[in-house]
């Protein structure tokens, strides 16, 4: 094997490790919060050693400050040990080993990610009498495999740097996620390449993809100051007369454009894909909600891609609440957080979608839903001068 072929295969063998560390760890995390804690059948143990454990962990005990979390399981003798920096108690344990496991017809064993799932979700699903959780089971593989991937391909520089810079690269830099989600990066939707093309963790950025619209199916509701996407012009687009743009995420004009309701307004006409044109948007940490400096606004585009546990659409339901409930908070609440001085909330004043009015409504909500987005307040107008924004889960997550 050559020098480089080795670098290779090792830098893999570590992003592969790490990988599957993090997603154990949260998914651990979420068991124990979730499951065991609440129903007493966790305890966090220190330098005391019970001779049935493992031999390997019961040398670090002797020789490391380390603790052993010990969970157990209602109605059988079964037991999952890992060490542990000491207790927490919001169940946000620091793992020193990985997971091992007894059972009443088999002894001592490590356990992988694949095997730690499958445990898990068989106790779930006898402990509530419900059928195994492949659907869970598989999101929880599929995060691990998007782990793997961040990790081997990022291109966020550990470096932040300061001032806007910053705090993009805070937004893209969660390489692990939620430390209690069983499955914190799984995307499904999203192929290998749109991992890597759209993924805020790569450091990722990219242009808007626009369609052309008669300004009569142009729906816009709120209060919103300056174009939020830029001029026709300025983006490059040469327009029909009397038409206008609506733009989308790149991913969901694929998706649009599968849908049987759109390929029919395309072909008569009624919408005209235009293509990616403009500046570059960057992907913050919730993928979908898209982040370019100097703009009025971050847009929270609608991508029917399912990010952790939910279809990332803006319902119709979700467009009109946004825009009435920072409303209210305007009128009832700017008041009184006046008092607190350097507190400030990024209000969704507004959105914008398509509204074929004259179909049916399964077809209007589908178009509604497909091409909405909504516009939350950037807060670059609340910074003073030379402070730096950073996200806060960058900041107190345990990451790269």
């Amino acid at each position: 094997m050559s020098l480089t072929a080795s670098h290779h295969y090792f830098r893999d063998q570590h992003c592969d490790y790490q990988a599957d560390q993090a997603s154990m760890e949260a998914l651990l995390n979420c068991y124990c919060r979730d499951i065991a804690e609440p129903s007493g059948e966790l305890s966090v143990q220190g330098g005391e050693r019970s001779r049935s454990w493992p031999q390997g962990l019961r040398v670090r005990l002797a020789l490391e400050p380390v603790s052993v979390l010990h969970i157990g399981f209602p109605d059988s003798e079964d037991s999952l040990l890992v060490l542990v920096a000491g207790g927490s108690r919001t169940c946000n344990y620091r793992y020193l080993s990985a997971p091992y496991y007894k059972s009443a017809l088999r002894g001592w064993r490590v356990l992988g990610l694949e095997e730690l799932g499958r445990i898990l979700l068989h106790k779930m699903s006898q402990r509530f009498e419900e059928p195994f959780n492949s659907e869970l089971y598989r999101q929880i593989l599929l995060s691990r495999n998007v782990m793997r991937s961040i990790l081997e391909y990022t291109r966020v520089p550990a470096d932040w740097g300061q001032g806007l810079d910053a705090f993009r690269w805070s937004e893209q830099s969660l390489s692990f996620g939620h430390r209690y989600h069983p499955a914190p990066k799984s995307r499904e939707g999203f192929d290998p390449e749109d991992i890597l093309q759209y993924s805020p963790e790569m450091g990722a950025g990219f242009a808007l993809y626009y369609f052309a619209v008669h300004p009569g199916d142009l729906r816009t509701r709120g209060d919103i100051a300056g174009p939020a996407f830029g001029s026709d012009a300025s983006v490059g687009l040469d327009l029909p007369d009397g038409w206008v743009t609506i733009p989308v995420h790149p991913w969901q004009a694929r998706y649009l454009m599968r849908l049987p309701i759109v390929c029919s307004a395309i072909r008569s006409g009624r919408i005209l894909p235009l293509g990616q044109a403009g500046p570059r948007f960057y992907p913050t940490a919730s993928v979908r909600t898209l982040y370019q400096p100097g703009n009025p606004y971050f847009l929270k585009f609608s991508t029917h891609v399912r990010l952790t546990n939910c279809i990332r659409k803006n319902a119709v339901y979700e467009l009109e609440s946004a825009v009435a409930l920072s409303a209210a908070l305007k009128a009832h609440l700017a008041p009184s957080l006046a008092r607190w001085r350097g507190f400030r909330l990024l209000y969704e004043p507004a959105y914008q979608t398509l509204d074929f009015a004259d179909h049916p409504e399964p077809d209007r909500r589908s178009i509604a839903e497909g091409f909405g987005v909504i516009m939350r307040d950037n807060l670059e107008q609340y910074l003073d001068a030379g402070v730096t924004p950073v996200l806060a889960a960058a900041l107190f997550s345990d990451d790269r």
